[in-house]
């Protein structure tokens, strides 16, 4: 499964560690050194990245660019905007995250004493994306097509894609009918605008998306479900969210639709499944906004001191840093266990948080919010006529066990409190989507099912930053109001060299309040419980080449990493920067192994 990089040097992400710091000018036999040159040899090329060498001869500096092919660059251009390098003997660089069978130019030129030589050139063309290898192929036999309007920011329309392998498999309100041994799937999709009057889907391509925040020719990952029906009309536990390689091409010839998707789900507990599901023929597009609610199964009444029995949890995948759980409770003893009961009330939760060792949420309180953070309970919506499956609602069930009030989780708190014995209190007060008061509580150990302890930090203990004396990189970057929260993103990039060539690489993703601050403003950054909000930091990542905030330390050869750590909690404090000065940080950093990272640095931010 990819990774999220957030390696923001340029349109184009280079994600190597280069080699350590060598000097390369030699003078010439009589003295003089020649003209500066730089080489451009190829290493190697995948279908998203190109690697390349580059070496130079009398230099002191190489600045180089890689841009798709096509336009014009001069030397004056390339030293603009190009990465400069204090020269390094030979170095190797690889970009990744490229465009499939595109061609790539990479630009080159050596200086000494801030005198260039010639720019030199190499084109590279990324290989075709290797044959995916399905688990299985099904065509889809049901379909159904619902659009509802703008979301988001101005310009993105909503629609969602339901489809089944089994006839007759969506009911007249769009729910799934759980035909036995079926594969559903419902797929949010974020298109361009399109016609409210006469809505179709548009062509082209939909990926996964990450973020969460809407964007044209992508798939809502947070909302997108597959459910597996079970040869008895049960939902399998192989059910689950959507892994990142989910993708749709989308076909129309006249009113007939050509749909390929290929449907990844599962990655988090180990390989993904993947499902090829074709479909090819007329789907009727229902307007969302008019269709009438089933009034019948609305919430119409509060729902006060409700004492809950009974709780499941079940491990569903890992988003930006934190760990998603399903978290269920009902108020009825082994509820779970059986397929009908009547007069139940059911609280199904979406939370995202942390999970300890002995796999337990570890939140103490959670606020429902639309969006994912730390210790958050994702909002959601259940109302008879649609269902977000990915997220938080209530459902009662009548005296013949079929539903009969149900709502969305809109807003309101969710508290665990635990006890020197293990035991737990957890607390709801919720708002639904149409305004009624869930209050209640459960008493008792939540396991959470299906979760593999892992960490990616290789830490055994506590440790404290023994930062290098020579600043080999001091990057400061803005980029503005990038998940459009109204709120400034900076990344930092700081590599500090020993004496016996060991490095210490750190990267964090900051976001300050506002927009207008010309440098990263004075604070303290905590990590972040949703990405974007101010004084935070993005909880971090790190797989070899690491995203959002986090740290990792060099053997001798430079290259070789030999400690790292992402954080995912405590804070940065920032001072100084005001008119030129040195900033300082002060680190009090926790790993997602539950380590200690401290630590401090002063010094200049380019």
């Amino acid at each position: 499964m990819k990774k999220h990089r957030l390696w923001k040097m340029t349109a184009l992400l280079a994600l190597s560690m280069p080699a350590m710091l060598v000097s390369c000018t030699e003078e010439n036999p009589d003295g003089t050194a020649g003209v500066p040159t730089v080489t451009i040899e190829r290493v190697g090329v995948t279908s998203d990245a190109i690697t390349f060498t580059l070496t130079a001869t009398d230099a002191d500096e190489v600045v180089y660019l890689v841009r798709a092919t096509g336009g014009s660059m001069s030397v004056e251009d390339l030293m603009a905007d190009g990465e400069s390098l204090v020269y390094l003997e030979p170095v190797t660089r690889r970009y990744q995250q490229l465009v499939s069978e595109r061609s790539y130019t990479v630009y080159a030129v050596a200086l000494r004493s801030g005198e260039h030589g010639e720019m030199a050139t190499l084109e590279m063309t990324t290989d075709a994306l290797p044959p995916i290898e399905y688990d299985d192929e099904l065509d889809i036999r049901s379909a159904r097509l619902t659009y509802w309007g703008a979301t988001g920011s101005a310009g993105i329309d909503e629609f969602t894609l339901s489809f089944s392998d089994a006839e007759n498999a969506i009911d007249d309100n769009g729910s799934f009918t759980r035909a036995p041994g079926s594969v559903n799937a419902r797929l949010v999709l974020w298109t361009s605008s399109t016609d409210a009057a006469n809505p179709e889907l548009p062509e082209g391509s939909y990926s996964y998306n990450a973020s969460g925040v809407p964007a044209s020719g992508t798939i809502d990952s947070n909302a997108s479900f597959i459910g597996i029906i079970d040869d008895s009309g049960m939902q399998s536990e192989l059910s689950g969210f959507l892994a990142e390689d989910t993708a749709i091409e989308v076909t129309r010839d006249g009113d007939n639709y050509e749909i390929t998707a290929t449907i990844a789900f599962g990655a988090i507990m180990g390989d993904p499944t993947i499902y090829k599901m074709t479909w090819s023929g007329r789907i009727d597009t229902v307007i969302g906004e008019d269709e009438e609610d089933d009034r019948t199964v609305i919430l119409d009444e509060d729902i006060t001191d409700k004492q809950f029995v009974d709780a499941f949890a079940m491990y569903q995948d890992s988003y930006s840093g934190y760990d998603l759980v399903r978290l269920e409770f009902t108020d009825i003893e082994s509820a779970f266990e059986l397929e009908s009961i009547p007069d139940l009330t059911y609280l199904s939760l979406d939370v995202y948080t942390s999970i300890s060792a002995d796999d337990r949420i570890e939140g103490t309180t959670f606020n429902v919010t639309p969006n994912a953070g730390m210790n958050v309970v994702r909002q959601g919506n259940f109302d008879g006529s649609q269902q977000s499956l990915a997220r938080s609602f209530v459902v009662m069930t009548g005296s013949d066990g079929v539903i009969s009030d149900a709502d969305g989780i809109k807003s309101g708190t969710m508290t665990r409190t635990a006890a020197q014995d293990g035991s737990e209190i957890w607390t709801f007060d919720f708002i639904t989507t149409h305004d009624h008061r869930i209050t209640g509580t459960y008493e008792g150990t939540v396991q959470v099912l299906g979760y593999e302890q892992t960490f990616q930090s290789n830490l055994t203990g506590d440790y404290e930053f023994a930062w290098g004396s020579s600043v080999y990189a001091n990057n400061l970057r803005n980029y503005g109001d990038a998940a459009g929260t109204g709120n400034t993103e900076w990344s930092i990039e700081l590599w500090l060299e020993s004496e016996d060539g060991t490095m210490d690489c750190f990267y964090a993703d900051l976001y300050s309040e506002g927009t207008g601050s010309a440098t990263l403003p004075a604070g303290t950054y905590s990590a972040a419980a949703s990405q974007g909000e101010a004084w935070s930091f993005t909880p971090g990542t790190y797989d070899g080449y690491g995203a959002y905030t986090y740290w990792y330390r060099t053997a001798e050869d430079g290259y070789t990493e030999q400690l790292w750590a992402p954080f995912v909690g405590g804070t940065i404090e920032v001072s100084g920067g005001a008119d030129g000065a040195d900033y300082t940080f002060k680190f009090n950093l926790l790993d997602d192994a539950g380590h200690k990272i401290t630590g401090s640095w002063t010094g200049p931010l380019e």
